[in-house]
């Protein structure tokens, strides 16, 4: 399988680093609390995924070293988000099934 060339990586990346923080900072799809579906959950979920995907196939990259530690900058907190999702709905599962 061909690995994507160094451009369409790049814009990929930027695109859904920028639908991630987005979609984070400015919608409550994923929030239950505040009128969240799971559709959204899952929408939010995989861009989170994909968007922390491609952020480690740009630091892996032969891209220079600024641009490698910007798209680690940009991927951290995304990172961290996702595996708080995760938690959260592990969390979430578990007490639906305690409550039955």
């Amino acid at each position: 399988m061909r690995a994507i060339t160094k451009e369409p990586l790049f814009f990929l990346f930027g695109v859904f680093v920028a639908l991630s923080y987005f979609a984070w900072l400015f919608m409550n799809w994923g929030s239950y609390s505040h009128g969240g579906t799971p559709t959204g959950r899952i929408f939010i979920d995989t861009v989170l995924v994909l968007s922390v995907f491609l952020g480690l196939k740009v630091i892996r990259s032969p891209f220079s070293l600024l641009v490698r530690v910007g798209s680690a900058i940009a991927v951290l907190p995304l990172a961290l988000f996702a595996v708080a999702f995760l938690v959260d709905a592990i969390r979430f599962i578990v007490a639906q099934y305690q409550a039955v």
